[in-house]
């Protein structure tokens, strides 16, 4: 076995090189998992931690969500509702659903959402604004996380206030400029995308959702009262939304084993579980702890280092919220917290999180948004890279000159 931190920069540069060679993105999850597992736990220990870690009730809720979602999704699309809230965005424009759709589905936090826009999108990126699946995956995926740092259903948000003794609204008071500078990063790096393949605003958009694609809305406004409202976990409220939906729709028998085989999509379980159970290696390895030591003992300042230890962790989350559990609490460690937290570090430490986190090969909606749309990460990753710099550059200047 090898320290956590020498396995974590093998494993990273493996997947680099397995994505920059062509190999999909779920594949590469996968074996990220089970080779950083085998070098840093080794064969007993990563039985013993896979169990402990997909066992607990948090991760038994993460991938039931993530099932209960797809099926939700699989149901919506086969009985057409999908395609009737696809045409209200539409009927507005082409661009309107290509940015629109995925910040919808991004009010709803569950591991792999961008799937469900990505299905709902198909068609209006492909057919009608006939884009590149390097564009519409950047799309996709980019739009459907810029409520992350300010939307309190979301566990990073949660986590990260928890971290530094602040009440949410305090955070929010800290944290909005990341969300202006990645609606501006995201804004600016589309629109010059858009430009170069030749997209002019135009394309086939005639949204005939009407008041009927409105009405269709409610699966995703009951998910929001449910879960913001009433404080339920995610999965329970995906699971009562689903029995509502089964009910009000009756969807044909068909329409609903189809949705089931979606749902049950092996590459797609695999990987959600190898995502989760990744976390859980990171978790109990310390590698969060071994590349603070590294940052100090360089002689890297407090804001470097409460920016590059959310942004390594980052780079190896599956998801938004695990640079909230490993660095979040290292960060909070040696700043001030509560009511003497400084808005700048505290901003900058998530700042760093999610970049890195919107950075990773491993997070999982930009896996399955890359499996489903055909695309490679090596081709994507230079449109993320350019949004997160804007997004970035923007949040730090906003932080200075507007009031927490």
């Amino acid at each position: 076995m090898i320290s956590p931190l020498l396995g974590f920069t093998a494993v990273y540069v493996l997947v680099i090189l397995m994505l920059v060679a062509g190999l999909d993105a779920v594949t590469s999850i996968i074996l990220a998992a089970i080779v950083y597992g085998l070098l840093v736990l080794g064969p007993i220990g990563i039985v013993e931690v896979t169990v402990s870690t997909l066992t607990k009730s948090s991760s038994l809720n993460t991938i039931s969500a993530f099932i209960l979602a797809l099926f939700l999704a699989g149901v919506l699309r086969e009985h057409g509702v999908l395609s009737r809230i696809t045409g209200l965005f539409e009927s507005l424009s082409c661009l309107a659903a290509a940015l629109g759709i995925p910040a919808l589905i991004g009010l709803i936090p569950m591991s792999g959402g961008a799937l469900v826009s990505a299905m709902m999108l198909k068609e209006t990126y492909f057919e009608k604004m006939k884009v590149s699946s390097r564009t519409a995956s950047f799309l996709n995926f980019w739009f459907r996380h810029i409520w992350v740092t300010v939307w309190p259903l979301y566990l990073a948000f949660l986590l990260t206030a928890y971290a530094f003794g602040l009440e949410t609204h305090r955070l929010l008071s800290f944290s909005y400029p990341i969300f202006i500078g990645s609606l501006t990063g995201g804004v600016i790096t589309a629109l010059s995308i858009l430009a170069k393949e030749g997209y002019k605003g135009g394309g086939e958009c005639k949204g005939t959702g009407g008041l009927r694609g409105a009405l269709d809305l409610w699966p995703f406004l009951l998910l929001v009262i449910l879960v913001l409202g009433l404080k339920i976990k995610v999965s329970l409220a995906l699971l009562a939304t689903d029995i509502l939906v089964l009910a009000v729709y009756r969807p044909r028998r068909s329409a609903v084993v189809k949705a089931l085989k979606f749902a049950f999509t092996p590459r797609l379980l695999a990987s959600v579980i190898s995502g989760v159970a990744f976390a859980g290696y990171i978790l109990v390895s310390g590698a969060g702890p071994a590349l603070y030591h590294v940052f100090a003992a360089h002689g890297f300042t407090p804001l470097s280092i409460a920016f590059l230890l959310p942004f390594s962790v980052g780079l190896i989350s599956s998801g938004e919220f695990i640079y909230a559990v490993i660095a979040m609490p290292m960060v909070a460690g040696f700043v001030a917290t509560g009511s003497s937290a400084s808005p700048l570090i505290v901003m900058t430490a998530f700042l760093g999180g999610y970049l890195g986190a919107l950075l990773s090969p491993f997070h999982l909606c930009l896996v399955f948004t890359l499996e489903y749309y055909g695309s490679r990460y090596r081709d994507v990753v230079p449109l993320l890279a350019q949004a997160a710099v804007i997004a970035g550059v923007t949040a730090l200047m906003l932080r200075v000159v507007l009031p927490a």
